[in-house]
C-alpha cells in the first residue's frame, strides 16, 4: 500500500506546518503533477471542490482533461525545476459547471525526492462562469495557453530532430505535400522538387538502387503497405545527390485519419544513413578479403605440408649415402676433394632438411593441428631428453652445456614433444651465436604463481636492441653476428611463440651487443587444457 500521501510532502522543505494552512479562508491544495491526483487539501479547498473529505478528494482520477491543460502543467513542471512560482488563471470544474480562478502555483518537493507537486493556492474565484469570474482577465490565460502550446511544440520539434534528420508528409494519393528543410542539406536538391510527387517516381527520377530481385522486391512490399494504408519502417533505398555522389536514405511513416475514420495521407521521418550503409560496406569488403586470405593460407599451409612430406625421403636418402661416403664405411676415398665433397652435401642435407622440418611444422600450425598431449613427467627426466637430443650437436661445435634442474620430485603436467620441441629450438639457437669452446647455461626451474620456467642463455656477441624488436618474426635471420653456416629458415622462434601460446605459455628474449643472449620460456606447473 502507498504511503499517506500527506507525508510524502516535504513540508520540511516548505518551511511551515500545514496545520496552520488548514486555517485560512483561500482555498489551498497540493496536486501530483505526475499522478495527476490530489495529494493534500486544506478545508476551504474541500468546500471548493465539493468533497466530503480528504481521502474522497485523493480518490478523484484529475487525468482527464485537455491538451491545453495537459500542456500548462508540464510548463508549470519546467518552471518550478527552476525555483519560480506561477500566477494564473484558470477555468476549474469542481462540480458539473466551471468556475475560474486566479491562484499562485509553486513547486513542492516531495519526500522521496524523485519528484515535484504543485501547490495551489486560489486568491481569487468567481462563483460560476458567467457572473464574476468571467471579469477575471481571459486575454491573460489565452495568452498564456499560446505560450505553453508554443512550448509543446518546440519540445516536440526537438525530440523529432534528436530521432530524425528530416519530417515529411504526404496526401491521400501518396503526394509529398511537406518535406522540412533538412532534407536539402543532405541531397542538395531544392525543396519544391519532392514536392507533389510520390516516392516511387521520386526514386525513378533520381534513384541509384541497383536493378534486383531483392530491390523489385523491397518496392513491391512498400506498395502493398500503402495500399493497406499499414504503418512502415525503415525502407532504404539510394538516390543520387545533386552534386552526384550516391546518398543513402532511410524513411518511416504511420497513416493518418480524419475524425470520420477517412485517410488523408502519411507523416513521418527520414535519416540519412549514408555512413551506416559505407560502413557496412566497407566491412563486407573487409570480411571478404580476410576470407580469401584465410582459404588462401589453407591452400598455401597445405601445399608446404604436402610438399615437405615429399622432400624428406629424398634427403634421408641423400643424408645417408653421403653418411656413409664421408665415414667411408665401404673403403677409404683416396681423393680429398671427394672426401670435401661428401661432407659438404652431409651438411647441406642435413640444412635442408631442418628447413623442411620448420615448414612441416609452420604448415601445422596453420592449420591449426596442435592437438596438446599433456602427461605428468619429472623436471629432471624432461631435461634430461632435451639435453641428450642436442648433446650430439654440442659435441660437433665443441661447446659445453651447463645444466642447473632441481633436485627432487618436481613434477609437470606438459605437452611433452611440444616443449622439448621449443626447447631444442632455443638450445640450437644458441649453438649458432656462440663459438667453438664457450659454454651455454640452461636451466630448468620453478617461480612464482605455480608456474615454471627454462632459461637458454648463450656467451656469444649479442644481439642490437633494433634486432631484438623483430627477432622473432618470421623469416628473421639478419643477425650479422650468426656462426657462418648455420643459417635456417627464420621461423624458428616465431614456430617456438605459437606453440607456447597455444600451451599458455611466453617467451621472451633479452639480449645486449657483448653480453650474450638469454631466451626464457614461462609455462604454467600443470598445463593448460
Amino acid at each position: 500500500m502507498d504511503a499517506d500521501p500527506v507525508y510524502c510532502i516535504d513540508w520540511g522543505g516548505l518551511g511551515f506546518d500545514p496545520a496552520g494552512w488548514s486555517l485560512l479562508a483561500d482555498p489551498i491544495w497540493v496536486f501530483d503533477l505526475h499522478r495527476h491526483r490530489m495529494l493534500w487539501a486544506n478545508d476551504a479547498a474541500l468546500a471548493f471542490w465539493r468533497a466530503t473529505s480528504l481521502d474522497e478528494l485523493r480518490s478523484r482520477d484529475f487525468t482527464p482533461m485537455s491538451d491545453v491543460a495537459r500542456a500548462r502543467l508540464d510548463g508549470y513542471g519546467d518552471r518550478f525545476a527552476k525555483g519560480e512560482q506561477v500566477e494564473a488563471t484558470w477555468t476549474l470544474f469542481p462540480g458539473n459547471a466551471p468556475i475560474r480562478v486566479r491562484c499562485r502555483c509553486r513547486g513542492v518537493p516531495l519526500a522521496e525526492g524523485l519528484r515535484t507537486a504543485m501547490m495551489v493556492h486560489v486568491i481569487d474565484h468567481g462563483d460560476r462562469a458567467g457572473g464574476t469570474g468571467d471579469q477575471l482577465d481571459k486575454a491573460e490565460e489565452l495568452r498564456e495557453a499560446r505560450d505553453q502550446l508554443a512550448h509543446g511544440e518546440a519540445r516536440f520539434h526537438a525530440f523529432a530532430k534528436a530521432g530524425a534528420d528530416w519530417l515529411w508528409e504526404s496526401n491521400e494519393h501518396h503526394e509529398f505535400v511537406y518535406h522540412s528543410h533538412d532534407i536539402v542539406q543532405h541531397f542538395g536538391y531544392p525543396l519544391d522538387e519532392f514536392l507533389g510527387i510520390t516516392c516511387r517516381q521520386m526514386i525513378e527520377r533520381i534513384g541509384a538502387d541497383p536493378d534486383t530481385p531483392q530491390t523489385r522486391e523491397k518496392w513491391a512490399n512498400f506498395s502493398a503497405a500503402l495500399a493497406a494504408r499499414r504503418p512502415f519502417r525503415n525502407l532504404e533505398y539510394a538516390i543520387r545527390s545533386k552534386s552526384g555522389p550516391i546518398r543513402h536514405a532511410s524513411i518511416s511513416g504511420d497513416p493518418i485519419f480524419d475524425e470520420t475514420g477517412r485517410f488523408l495521407g502519411y507523416r513521418g521521418v527520414g535519416r540519412d544513413i549514408t555512413a551506416v550503409v559505407e560502413a557496412a560496406e566497407r566491412a563486407r569488403g573487409l570480411r571478404l578479403e580476410r576470407d580469401q586470405a584465410v582459404v588462401a593460407n589453407v591452400v598455401m599451409s597445405q601445399f608446404l605440408a604436402t610438399m615437405s612430406h615429399e622432400l624428406r625421403t629424398p634427403l634421408n636418402a641423400i643424408i645417408g649415402f653421403s653418411e656413409i661416403l664421408s665415414r667411408e664405411l665401404f673403403g677409404a676415398l683416396t681423393n680429398d676433394t671427394y672426401r670435401g665433397y661428401s661432407k659438404h652435401i652431409f651438411d647441406s642435407a642435413h640444412h635442408l632438411l631442418a628447413i623442411v622440418d620448420d615448414l612441416l611444422d609452420l604448415s601445422r600450425l596453420e592449420l591449426h593441428d596442435e592437438q596438446r598431449n599433456l602427461e605428468r613427467i619429472s623436471a629432471d627426466g624432461l631435461a634430461a631428453e632435451i639435453l641428450d637430443m642436442v648433446s650430439g650437436l654440442a659435441e660437433r661445435r665443441q661447446l659445453h652445456i651447463e645444466r642447473s634442474v632441481p633436485v627432487g620430485d618436481m613434477e609437470l603436467v606438459v605437452d611433452r614433444r611440444r616443449v622439448r620441441q621449443v626447447a631444442i629450438n632455443l638450445l640450437s639457437n644458441a649453438m649458432k651465436f656462440t663459438r667453438a669452446g664457450d659454454t651455454i647455461h640452461f636451466r630448468l626451474a620453478p617461480i612464482e604463481n605455480d608456474s615454471w620456467e627454462i632459461v637458454v642463455r648463450d656467451t656469444g656477441a649479442g644481439i642490437s636492441k633494433q634486432q631484438l624488436a623483430n627477432i622473432i618474426a618470421p623469416l628473421d635471420n639478419s643477425n650479422p653476428n650468426i656462426v657462418p653456416s648455420t643459417t635456417g629458415s627464420g621461423f624458428g622462434l616465431w614456430i617456438c611463440r605459437r606453440i607456447l601460446n597455444a600451451l599458455g605459455g611466453e617467451l621472451t628474449i633479452d639480449s645486449a651487443i657483448g653480453a650474450g643472449t638469454t631466451a626464457t620460456v614461462r609455462l604454467p606447473r600443470t598445463g593448460q587444457e
